[in-house]
């Protein structure tokens, strides 16, 4: 070996020129790269990139061998950046000759296969998220750097390497980033709908030459240096693979990526083949299974092939179809078949319906659908797909054959049926009809897509629009009335939903006119009746105002003698008989009114537990005066169990069972017996009145609880209203009656009440019991100012009240007067009769209640009128309590204890 200095900083070796720098007696030398070397290790690089990338692909797109594919990219990502470095650095030349240790070379290439294996699976699974993205350019750069570093490593050249710090870091970066890059183009162009190999081939030159400057930069920055002896020691060559060895070793890998490639295409034209087939057997079963017609053409019209389902239609062997579409069709359809194929060749799709004539001579209606058949850019033949509509089309026809039945119906209909949807914001009539219609002075033409105001007054249009907007927008049925043009109706909006979202209304309509009418003469007969029934309430009112006046002295005054201890056995039975008569005519009166009360539904009734057996014993004992006169004798055979009772009113069940006991008396010959006959039976009380009378017929039998229904033939007096009064009361007490009779051996009259076992509280006093002496004489003095202007009834008062002397009575005989004793005297209670000769009782009371020296004393109404309203008006105006006359002694001066000692509570 020569050397030569040819100057400072260079010499000469082999005919080549190297640059030197010398420090402190060490030579420091760069080598140079071959140029055609370098232009072939980047093609490798580009082009390994480029295979290893593609196969990639496949990876992302075969699920299920994705690691296979993955390891070969990463084995020929390995193979490329092995073979472009050593490529490389065959073209470096240097002062010495190269050799390669094994170790570092082959490690080398195995790291290059691990880290390109990890980066290239990272990425093909990596399903769009960033961090993957990143890691695989990590990866994929470090794979590129540690093949570089580790086969410079594996450089032999019996001099000492050097690497300068900036450019092996700016190697390392543009690894990366390169990398990094072209995965990212990778990924773009996988997920892609249109693959476009240009951003493969982007990405392949990316990382190329991304290889290619890593490994050229980081030799920028290697240099060697010679011993300080400058002699080269060859026996370190004697474990290296020597130059000409590594390019042995290159043109193997070469070979080895050929091969892989061509395994690659195979695989790639193997899967091509099996995809056509699949394909041509999907088409094929697409064709022979389809259930419509299906036939391909020439772009004359001429049939080549047919499906079965065509075949079938057509009716001919599928080896022998038609030769001319013209033939399946009539003459009529030939121009559209022309137009078709003009369409068809411009390679646009054509629709057509027609007629088609079958090799049996039978027509079908069909739908065709021509598609075009292109390869390339050309159009080449047609498709035609045929529906058999024929069972459609009768449908059809068939739906507007019902349609018009319907409008047939729904315009001779008396009604009117509609329907309406919103448009933007008005609402628009899609259906109309009926003769209500043209009753109203209107035809569909004029209401079909029109709004309300197209044919209605504004006035009438904006009150139905408002229906219409609550319908719509509520999505609630909806009833109105209305009146258009003198005619009633009644109009039904019902909501269509889809999706819970309103889509149109229908509404009907009915003539409602003679309802109207008959409605108000109803309403007029109503009023006509409410006002005869007021008179006649108005009139019993009075007569009862009248009657009971006197009657009120008459019964005062019999109690008082009653209640005479001087009296003897006679006297006494006397006066109760004028006490038990007074009472009678009381009652009697009470029964007109309950009768009118009953009949306007305005009857009060008072509930409370009674023993049954108590009421039978008081009637028959209030009821045994008229027997006597007939010499009747009253048998009372009722059971006499103490745990029966009823819930009822006490009254009304005396006054039906009197009723009952006075018709038999009356209907009862002299001398005869009247039963009467209480018990209990299957929840219920049953009481029977029987007589021996004249009987009824059966034909009379239910009209005998008519008001007013007399039995014909009968002479005994009467009103006939007893027995319907009976029947009303007990229908309002929940029980009922019935009657068993046969002419000229009697009646059986029996009514029924729900009964209570085993009660286990006091029942209702039905006796008029006396109030305690000592109790109203423990009250202390009491003034009473009692303003009336009936003197019997104030005598009776007086008398009244003459035992207890702690009770101060003081009189006023008319309002005025009674107003002004209130306001100058110290009274405790006040007494008002309603009826004054000068003011009313009610006028007095408000005077009173105005006056702050009186409005705090305890007032209460004495009156003749007992008519429910007028006590519920008297207690409301402020009344402390209401009292009919005739008066009831022991009620009244209980009342009067119960008044007097609240207000000593209150003090």
């Amino acid at each position: 070996m020569d050397v030569s200095i040819v100057c400072s900083g260079a010499f000469l070796y082999d005919d080549v020129v190297f640059d030197f720098n010398e420090w402190g007696g060490i030579m420091e030398i760069t080598g140079y790269h071959d140029p055609w070397l370098v232009a072939i290790s980047v093609i490798i690089a580009v082009v390994s990139s480029y295979l290893s990338l593609n196969i990639s692909e496949k990876a992302v797109s075969h699920d299920k061998e994705k690691i296979i594919w993955v390891f070969m990219g990463a084995i020929i990502t390995g193979l490329g950046i092995w073979s472009m470095h050593f490529t490389a650095t065959l073209g470096y030349r240097l002062y010495s000759p190269i050799a390669y240790k094994v170790i570092p070379t082959v490690l080398s290439f195995l790291l290059a296969v691990l880290w390109s294996f990890l980066a290239l699976y990272l990425v093909c699974c990596s399903r769009g998220k960033a961090w993957r993205f990143v890691l695989g350019g990590v990866l994929m750069g470090t794979a590129i750097s540690s093949l570089h570093y580790v086969g410079i490593a594996g450089m032999n050249t019996g001099m000492s390497m050097h690497h300068h710090p900036f450019f092996v870091c700016l190697s390392v970066v543009i690894s990366f980033f390169t990398s990094f890059l072209a995965l990212l183009i990778l990924f773009v162009a996988c997920r892609a709908e249109n693959n476009w190999p240009l951003k493969k081939i982007i990405s392949s030159v990316v990382m190329g030459g991304g290889i290619a400057a890593m490994h050229y930069i980081a030799m920028k920055g290697t240099s060697f240096q010679l011993p300080y002896n400058g002699e080269i020691t060859w026996a370190e060559f004697a474990s290296s693979i020597p130059s000409d060895g590594l390019a042995y070793i290159l043109a193997l890998i070469t070979i080895a990526i050929l091969v892989m490639v061509n395994v690659i295409a195979s695989i790639e034209r193997r899967e091509a083949l099996r995809q056509q087939k699949l394909t041509e057997a999907h088409y094929q079963c697409l064709v022979d299974y389809n259930p419509h017609l299906v036939l391909s053409a020439n772009l004359e019209g001429g049939i080549v092939t047919i499906n079965p389902k065509a075949a079938e239609i057509l009716q001919v062997h599928r080896d022998a179809p038609p030769a001319s579409l013209y033939e399946l069709l009539y003459e009529q359809d030939y121009e559209k078949v022309e137009e078709c194929l003009r369409k068809v060749k411009k390679g646009e799709p054509c629709f057509l319906s027609a007629l088609v004539r079958t090799a049996q001579k039978k027509t079908v209606i069909m739908e065709f659908t021509f598609i075009p058949i292109t390869g390339g850019k050309d159009v080449i033949g047609l498709f035609m797909v045929g529906r058999d509509v024929t069972p459609l089309v009768k449908y059809q026809e068939r739906i507007k054959k019902t349609q018009q039945d319907l409008w047939n119906t729904i315009c001779q209909q008396q009604g009117m049926i509609f329907k309406f949807t919103k448009r933007g914001e008005q609402f628009v009539h899609t259906l109309c009809g009926g003769e209500l219609l043209h009753s109203l002075g209107l035809d569909p033409k004029q209401v079909l897509g029109k709004t309300l105001h197209d044919f209605l007054p504004k006035c009438i249009a904006d009150q139905k629009e408002r229906y219409y907007r609550h319908v719509w927008e509520t999505g609630e049925a909806l009833y109105y009335e209305g009146n258009v043009n003198g005619i009633d109706y009644l109009t039904s909006l019902r909501p269509i939903k889809e999706n819970g979202q309103v889509i149109e209304v229908v509404g009907s309509a009915i003539d409602i006119t003679e309802r109207k009418i008959m409605e108000q003469e109803m309403l007029r007969a109503k009023e006509e009746a409410e006002k005869a029934n007021k008179a006649k309430s108005n009139l019993i009112s009075r007569m009862s105002h009248e009657i009971r006046t006197p009657l009120n002295g008459v019964l005062g005054f019999a109690q008082l003698l009653e209640m005479d201890d001087s009296l003897n056995g006679q006297q006494r039975e006397f006066v109760q008989e004028i006490v038990s008569g007074a009472r009678h005519l009381l009652n009697l009166i009470n029964e007109m009114l309950d009768l009118a009360k009953i009949e306007t539904g305005r009857l009060h009734l008072t509930y409370d537990v009674v023993h049954p057996n108590s009421i039978i014993k008081e009637s028959i004992k209030l009821i045994e005066p008229l027997a006597n006169k007939k010499n009747i004798d009253i048998k009372d055979q009722s059971d006499p169990d103490e745990e029966v009772y009823v819930y009822t009113d006490a009254t009304r069940m005396r006054q039906v069972l009197l009723n009952l006991l006075d018709n038999a008396i009356k209907y009862s010959p002299k001398g005869s017996t009247v039963v009467v006959e209480g018990k209990y039976n299957h929840g219920s009380v049953m009481i029977h009145v029987k007589d021996n009378g004249i009987g009824i017929p059966d034909e009379e039998k239910e009209n005998i609880f008519e008001p007013f229904y007399r039995v014909k033939g009968t002479r005994v007096d009467g009103h006939g209203i007893g027995l319907a009064f009976v029947k009303q009361v007990l229908h309002l007490l929940g029980g009922t009656i019935r009657v068993e009779s046969k002419l000229g051996e009697g009646s059986d009259f029996s009514f029924s009440l729900p009964a209570i076992n085993h009660f286990h509280g006091r029942p209702h006093s039905l006796g008029g019991g006396q109030v305690n002496r000592d109790r109203l004489l423990k009250l202390g003095n009491k003034n009473i100012l009692y303003i009336e202007d009936n003197i019997a009834n104030l005598k009776l008062l007086e008398h009244l009240l003459r035992p207890f002397p702690n009770f101060l009575l003081t009189f006023a005989c008319d309002g005025s007067e009674g107003l002004q004793k209130a306001a100058n005297g110290q009274f405790d209670l006040i007494l008002i009769d309603l009826n004054l000769p000068d003011i009313s009782g009610y006028t007095v009371l408000e005077m009173l209640q105005r006056d702050g020296r009186t409005k705090h004393i305890p007032m209460i109404a004495l009156s003749a009128n007992a008519v429910p309203k007028e006590i519920e008006k008297a207690l409301k105006m402020g009344f402390s309590d209401y009292m009919t006359k005739p008066l009831d002694v022991n009620l009244f001066l209980e009342k009067l204890a119960t008044i007097c000692e609240e207000k000593r509570s209150h003090r």
